[in-house]
């Protein structure tokens, strides 16, 4: 198989393998709690998931930009971040629940819910950054 096609089922499997935490993580939550906050916990856990490893990747960059470091993502990190978490986070599933908690009149929780990924989101994958760059940097195992 042609390397390209192979990243590319690789990435399509992972999506699928993504999707399926999601399914389960999202609706485990939504459960116990409420319907948005089991969105809002997948969306920032993969976040903060996707932070984490393009932070491993800043600390072995030499200070490259964050774009340039996803330009050259390598095959097994493209199948993590845009197939596995691709598939694991996702803004429809934000909209439409957004959209029905509104039209259910729960506007407090549309709000919270809207404005609790788009602003947490950039934080936790931040965060996740920053700790993903400290992971590897030599201070922290004494190299």
């Amino acid at each position: 198989m042609h390397p390209d096609l192979t990243l590319f089922v690789s990435i399509a499997a992972g999506g699928g393998l993504g999707a399926m935490a999601r399914a389960a993580l999202s609706s485990w939550i939504a459960r116990r709690m409420h319907l948005a906050w089991g969105t809002l916990a997948v969306n920032l856990s993969g976040s903060a998931m996707l932070g984490l490893a393009f932070g491993m990747l800043l600390a072995r960059s030499d200070g490259a930009p964050l774009s340039a470091i996803a330009a050259g993502t390598p095959p097994v990190l493209a199948v993590f971040t845009l197939g596995i978490l691709g598939g694991y986070t996702t803004v429809s599933t934000l909209a439409l629940q957004t959209l029905t908690l509104w039209q259910a009149g729960d506007r407090r929780a549309a709000c919270a819910n809207a404005l609790g990924s788009a602003v947490s989101g950039p934080v936790v994958a931040g965060l996740g950054v920053v700790l993903g760059a400290w992971l590897l940097s030599p201070a922290v195992w004494g190299g």
